[in-house]
């Protein structure tokens, strides 16, 4: 039996985390909770998951956005998709162009269809590594 895609899902909401495990579980995911920032890339360099979700407010507005950066900018996560999920549209609007240049990382804007995240998962997992 083959071993589950991984996704890793930090958020500091209780509820969305239980809802995008539900989701990712009955698509036969494994979920890897995070409820924060601040632990976070500890878990994440622990873990190693196939796959990282970020909201980009957790402790702060600025929590989310460090932590992708300090992803990226780690050699052992630094080829990880990270797909950012957030409802605050202007930050993500400001951070277009940044976001852009990483390479594997897709935004997916709250709320969001279940349809699309699954979606967004798939064309992140698929891309190729550089």
């Amino acid at each position: 039996m083959a071993t589950p895609i991984r996704i890793a899902v930090v958020n500091h909401d209780a509820v969305f985390l239980r809802l995008v495990a539900q989701i990712l579980e009955t698509q036969g995911y494994d979920a890897l909770l995070c409820p924060g920032g601040t632990a976070a890339h500890d878990v994440i360099v622990r873990e190693q998951p196939d796959m990282i979700m970020i909201d980009t407010w957790l402790e702060s507005r600025d929590t989310g956005w460090a932590l992708l950066q300090t992803l990226r900018l780690d050699a052992a996560t630094a080829k990880i998709p990270i797909l950012v999920c957030s409802s605050d549209a202007d930050e993500v609007m400001r951070q277009a162009n940044q976001l852009e240049a990483m390479p594997r990382v897709g935004v997916l804007p709250k709320p969001f269809d279940p349809s699309q995240l699954l979606k967004k998962i798939t064309e992140l997992l698929a891309a190729p590594v550089v």
